[in-house]
């Protein structure tokens, strides 16, 4: 999206990303299977929508014959996740295998600690905040942290462009993070607000929330969304429609017409002739203004 002096944001639809392990994946019993059925149905007693739970029960049982019929896991996950999907239309409704990342634990000080570090050595969810030829800021934010310090790291970063006449935040690689998905929150927060100009892609739209991995055994793990995200201003929010553009554009050139319509809209706050001068060159060929900022070739 994007705003003079305020925020240009683009927002376009994460990359799922389907990586496939060699060799032959371990394999489960029938009653297994049975287990990791009971669990997954315990665990949607907590379901946001207590209704659509009950349902997702229905359905699990109606079909846990064919379920013990599947030995690979990584078939089983995707069925059931498929599964519960076409039922509850919720993108946050998932079984995977061999993901304990997640798990609802409490951490040891040494994992909080570890947690931190990686962290720390990721900015924070800050891949870069620079100035842009014209006078328009840009930061790029990989996903939005949790930690403590991470709104020291933003407030740097925030530092960096202040003085900026716009502002293009860019979150086409932001991974989401808390709470529920964070890139789509903040996407539609500052829209509906009208705080900001979404160029891009429309998101994901899964704006249900859950609290962790839960552990079903033998390696399997659920999402189970526990939570919903509801605007005080629409008293909605985005689930199963995704937030719209805009301004509609591929992923690819959201950078480049964010950064036209920010050298159009915005109004110098300082007057200076370098600055004019830097504003004309950048309005002329934004393309090459763009490349040469990024790339150093022009």
């Amino acid at each position: 999206m994007y705003m003079t002096r305020l925020c240009t944001l683009m927002l376009v639809l994460p990359l799922a990303l389907n990586c496939q392990a060699e060799g032959r994946p371990p394999e489960v019993t029938p009653q297994q299977v049975d287990q990791i059925l009971n669990n997954l149905s315990g665990s949607l007693s907590d379901y946001v929508f207590p209704e659509t739970g009950a349902e997702l029960k229905r359905q699990l049982q109606a079909h846990r014959s064919e379920y013990r019929a599947l030995t690979d896991t990584k078939a089983l996950a995707t069925r059931l996740t498929n599964d519960l999907r076409a039922v509850g239309h919720d993108k946050h409704l998932e079984v995977s295998y061999g993901d304990e990342m997640g798990f609802e634990k409490d951490l040891t000080p040494e994992e909080v600690r570890q947690a931190h570090a990686v962290d720390a050595a990721r900015g924070y969810g800050v891949r870069s905040a620079r100035r842009l030829p014209g006078n328009i800021g840009y930061i790029d934010l990989a996903y939005f942290s949790g930690d403590s310090a991470a709104g020291t790291a933003i407030a740097a970063a925030m530092q960096i462009v202040s003085g900026t006449d716009a502002l293009i935040v860019d979150l086409r690689r932001n991974g989401g993070g808390g709470p529920a998905s964070a890139a789509e929150l903040c996407a539609y927060d500052l829209k509906t607000r009208k705080r900001a100009t979404l160029v891009g892609e429309s998101t994901g739209g899964a704006a249900n929330s859950s609290s962790g991995l839960i552990s079903l055994g033998y390696g399997f793990s659920a999402l189970i969304p526990n939570g919903q995200t509801r605007s005080p201003i629409t008293h909605t929010n985005w689930e199963g429609t995704g937030v719209e553009p805009d301004v509609v554009t591929n992923a690819s050139e959201a950078l480049i017409v964010a950064y036209k319509l920010a050298l159009k809209d915005a109004k110098g706050s300082v007057e200076s002739e370098e600055l004019t001068k830097e504003r004309q060159l950048a309005s002329q060929d934004p393309q090459a203004s763009l490349a040469e900022e990024l790339t150093g070739v022009r």
